[in-house]
């Protein structure tokens, strides 16, 4: 059985968050259950991030939770402890209320944030284990480049930046950061393909 965050003791490094509060007003349903090449992309997003060099997955959410969280439980039992969920209750103010929610919910022991949302199931393991490394090697903030423009997501934190994230308001996420800190922002070049968006029906049969 997956952990409720409250009972959560295991001491991390990096947390990967999976951002799965949005109604998803553009595709008119869940969009999270929604079935991409046979897997439904919340289910995607914590498979890749339970793969990656993240200790532990934290799902937020939201809008649909109850059938967030049936689901994972269904598809993926054997995760057990690496996986807990955080509940936003404020999740129909914007994005920023859910980067909140999941910093908030973070243990003292915990020195980075990677985010990733639910409706990019191409994101490959091996692009969030770079954005770690990079991290580990001394950046404090890094996100993916395509044909060298920064992308808001999945983006890596370090702990220096939470304040910050704890200040966002809106539907933008940690995109402010993003421009803020520009200068020093450590990018990587990642495919078009492994960022796709999953937003409308009319995306799906793409």
């Amino acid at each position: 059985m997956m952990a409720e965050v409250a009972g959560q003791s295991e001491r991390c490094v990096v947390t990967a968050i999976v951002l799965a509060a949005g109604r998803s007003s553009r595709m008119g349903r869940a969009k999270q259950l929604e079935i991409v090449d046979g897997t439904p992309m919340v289910v995607r997003a914590v498979q890749v991030a339970l793969a990656s060099s993240a200790i532990d997955v934290m799902i937020v959410t939201g809008a649909y939770a109850p059938a967030v969280r049936d689901l994972l439980q269904t598809h993926l039992p054997e995760a057990g402890q690496r996986v807990r969920f955080v509940h936003n209750s404020a999740w129909a103010t914007g994005q920023a209320s859910s980067v909140r929610t999941a910093i908030q919910a973070l243990e003292a022991t915990c020195q980075a944030a990677l985010f990733l949302p639910t409706d990019q199931p191409f994101v490959p393991v091996a692009l969030l284990d770079d954005l770690i490394a990079a991290w580990r090697a001394g950046a404090r903030l890094v996100a993916p480049t395509v044909d060298g423009q920064p992308r808001g997501a999945p983006a890596i934190f370090d702990r220096s930046l939470w304040p910050e994230l704890l200040a966002l308001e809106g539907d933008t996420g940690a995109r402010p950061l993003l421009q803020r800190y520009r200068q020093e922002l450590v990018t990587l070049p990642a495919d078009a393909a492994w960022l796709r968006d999953i937003d409308t029906p009319a995306d799906l049969p793409r």
